[in-house]
């Protein structure tokens, strides 16, 4: 079906009160534990008072495109809190915004002929609103693991991220490692990591008359991130959607941000040579999502520069974050790695790590919106 066969086709932002009547019919559309993680995500942006960060677009046939019960399709999309000054190199300014679409898709059988309303509607609400880089995961089967970068049998056979004008980016698998202080079969030895050492971040202080005194992120941590990404195999296609500082603002945004949990990491042999960086994430029993667990580490992100890869600094790394939550009294310690990084997968299940799921995520660019659009053409 096209759009030329649906007269007076309409796309348009609602307004957050039709949740209620949109929201049973998402969630039919996706898997149980994307629907815990929707329903987490747009319940932890009320309580925290940022309804205006959470954007919701419909699309449908004009004549019902106020009634969330009948519209066709429908996106909802989380835009990145804005507290500009916790990048040290980052201004006002030039502050990248980003965005993560929770959900965007059919709601009935003629949605696929909306797509492009819905496309230009969104992306055009998303950029007036500063953002630059939106990103998208979708559930990866199970029976599809192992197929990375191939299209899943088991998803339906609208390919909506591409419909939307999305760009594949990477398959991830998720890792868990429990953590017991006793009876532990990969048990830390503190000798297994001799070789590297860890150097906390010396954060500065940001002060804005507006929101107080924030900690700011030296500039020389943010080269030695920018040379670990040089031939990384983490999700390399990254770098040309989003820059290595909206990269490093975006962890500062999220609820789990602990400064304390970001180090230096230089050779024990050149204890004041950076040659890495490690940044950790500690997620209270009040801000965990989708069921993961309580007060759990997360291993955001290590890289090592290449000159220094293949002296198994990056398995050190990984036994010094794993004696950390168990010095800390941490239940386990979660992270996300490309599927295509064999060596990194290697590591992290020699050290005791479990797959216990998947995400396809996609990303896309948005473009600097005209000047002369302003909100009334979008409402």
């Amino acid at each position: 079906m096209s759009t030329a066969s649906i007269p007076n086709s309409q796309a348009k932002i609602t307004p957050l009160t039709t949740l209620a009547e949109l929201l049973p019919r998402v969630l039919q559309r996706v898997s149980f534990r994307r629907g815990q993680m929707i329903s987490e995500r747009i319940n932890s942006v009320l309580r925290e008072h940022r309804a205006e960060d959470l954007l919701v677009v419909v699309a449908g046939a004009s004549e019902y495109i106020d009634d969330a019960k009948s519209v066709s399709a429908a996106a909802i999309c989380l835009l990145d809190r804005v507290t500009p000054g916790q990048m040290s190199h980052t201004s006002t300014t030039n502050f990248e915004r980003g965005a993560t679409i929770l959900f965007a898709g059919e709601l009935d059988e003629d949605a696929p002929a909306f797509a492009p309303q819905l496309s230009l509607q969104l992306d055009a609400a998303i950029a007036l609103r500063g953002a630059r880089f939106v990103q998208w995961a979708e559930d990866l089967p199970a029976g599809d693991r192992g197929k990375f970068f191939e299209k899943p049998t088991a998803l339906m056979d609208i390919d909506w991220p591409t419909l939307l004008g999305f760009e594949l980016l990477a398959d991830l698998q998720y890792m868990r490692r429990d953590v017991h202080a006793s009876n532990d079969s990969h048990s830390i030895d503190t000798e297994e990591f001799a070789s590297i050492s860890l150097t906390p971040i010396d954060w500065k202080t940001f002060k804005s008359a507006t929101e107080g005194s924030r900690p700011m992120l030296p500039v020389e941590f943010h080269d030695i991130v920018d040379r670990t990404y040089v031939e990384t195999l983490d999700c390399p296609q990254l770098s040309t959607f989003q820059s290595t500082a909206a990269t490093l603002a975006g962890y500062c945004q999220n609820k789990a941000f602990a400064p304390d949990l970001w180090f230096n990491v230089s050779a024990a042999t050149e204890p004041h040579v950076a040659v890495g960086c490690l940044i950790l994430a500690r997620h209270t029993s009040t801000d965990i999502e989708a069921g993961i667990g309580n007060t759990l580490l997360e291993l955001v992100y290590m890289g090592i520069i290449p000159e220094y890869r293949g002296r198994g600094l990056s398995k050190d790394l990984v036994a010094a974050v794993n004696e950390l939550a168990l010095a800390e009294r941490f239940t386990g310690v979660v992270l996300a790695v490309d599927a295509r990084n064999h060596p990194a997968a290697r590591v992290y299940s020699e050290s005791g790590f479990v797959p216990v799921l998947c995400e396809r995520i996609f990303g896309k660019r948005l473009a600097v919106p005209n000047s002369r659009m302003s909100w009334d053409q979008l409402t």
